[in-house]
Formats: structure tokens, sequence, C-alpha cells
């Protein structure tokens, strides 16, 4: 498991956004927004967006109950909308 040293750069200031790519039930999100609320990135990194390209897919519900921004990517979708969301 990471563990942050006091010493690591990261562990002053903003926290880091992070944008989480997902295809299923979002088991591996759900980890990741508890360890960002209360384990190893809490008050180093905060997810802001979740993508997938399957719209319907329960990490998109995962990401919304938790109130985490949802993008359903698409061929020939415009990059700079999706990269405006981070």
């Amino acid at each position: 498991m990471f563990s942050p040293k006091s010493t690591h750069p990261k562990t002053t200031g903003a926290p880091v956004n992070l944008a989480v790519l997902v295809s299923g039930r979002g088991s591996n999100l759900r980890t990741l927004i508890e360890s960002c609320e209360a384990g190893a990135l809490k008050g180093l990194a905060r997810i802001v967006l979740v993508v997938s390209s399957r719209p319907g897919v329960e990490a998109l519900e995962v990401a919304d109950s938790a109130g985490i921004d949802t993008f359903i990517y698409q061929k020939n979708i415009d990059v700079g909308e999706l990269l405006s969301r981070l």
C-alpha cells in the first residue's frame, strides 16, 4: 500500500486533480474514492472526473453518488471539452 512520506513535495499545497477511466462495476473506483477521502491519498489527490466509453455502467452510478462529474467518451469527441473538466 502506498504511504506518502511527510517530506514528499506533494504533501503540501493543493491536492492533485484525478480523472479515472472506468468500464464496469466500479470496484476500483470505490477504492480510489475511499483512499482520497480517508486513506493514503487523503489531502494529496481528489477525483474530479470519471470517464467511460460505455454508458450505463455501474461505475458511473458510483461516481454520481459520490458527487463526481462523469463523461461518456465517444469517437470524434472534442478532447478540449474533456480536458476542460479537469
